[in-house]
């Protein structure tokens, strides 16, 4: 089936709804449109937040990181993904797996995915579960991000979700490509509208025109009585 013919299809189906259902179905769809433009240029201000304050992209509180060394097996392999969740400071307890700034060392600047071995009035004591030594350094409360949810690896969309820009680009051409598909039916319900009065108006110049000549063909035939009667008149 072409896509023209499955078009005429849904056009047939849908003028053979009632016009009640199908002005809620019009509503739903602009509804639905409308929820996911606000949804995009929600995510769009969290990337943008993100990227001016170096942190993670938080939706709704939850955020998101691709995880490439083994410092966290068998817990959490090299290469997962997962999910984190902001908490307060005050209530991580030992055993509980968070996700630091490293503000020191080598790793100054990265974010480390670890566990809570020890709590220390000076901070965090942190180890990764497949590693012999703690963390170099303690965890303080402006160091910490958040703490591990739960791990997916659904084709690896974490590790594309990881690029910034790759997800801020994506954004933009789902937002442009809404925008530019409610442009384009917009200017189609214009164009019907003009096509139906233009129609109105072609229809209204025919009736208009076989009134002129329903005049005339009265007027020659009055023409034609008259004289007729006055010849008869003439012959009596």
């Amino acid at each position: 089936m072409t896509k023209t013919k499955k078009q005429g299809l849904l056009q047939r189906l849908k003028s053979k709804l009632p016009p009640k259902v199908q002005k809620g179905l019009t509503i739903g769809v602009g509804s639905l449109i409308g929820l996911i433009v606000l949804l995009i240029i929600y995510m769009l201000v969290c990337n943008v937040i993100a990227v001016r304050e170096e942190k993670p992209v938080s939706y709704f509180g939850y955020s998101y990181s691709y995880v490439p060394t083994k410092s966290m097996e068998p817990t959490i392999k090299a290469g997962d993904s997962i999910i984190f969740k902001k908490i307060s400071y005050d209530s991580c307890d030992v055993g509980d797996i968070i996700i630091y700034k490293s503000e020191s060392g080598e790793t100054k600047g990265l974010y480390i995915v670890h566990r809570i071995v020890e709590i220390t009035d000076s901070g965090f004591i942190v180890k990764g579960d497949n590693n012999t030594l703690v963390d170099d350094e303690l965890v303080t409360a402006d160091m910490l991000i958040g703490i591990y949810v739960k791990t997916f690896n659904f084709l690896n969309i974490g590790k594309l979700a990881s690029n910034k820009n790759l997800i801020y680009g994506l954004l933009i051409f789902v937002f442009l490509l809404i925008m530019l598909t409610e442009s384009v039916n917009i200017y189609l319900v214009k164009n019907k509208k003009k096509i139906k009065e233009n129609s109105s108006e072609k229809l209204s110049s025919e009736e208009l025109k076989q009134k002129l000549l329903d005049d005339m063909r009265q007027e020659l035939l009055k023409e034609i009585e008259e004289e007729n009667k006055a010849n008869e008149e003439d012959g009596e």
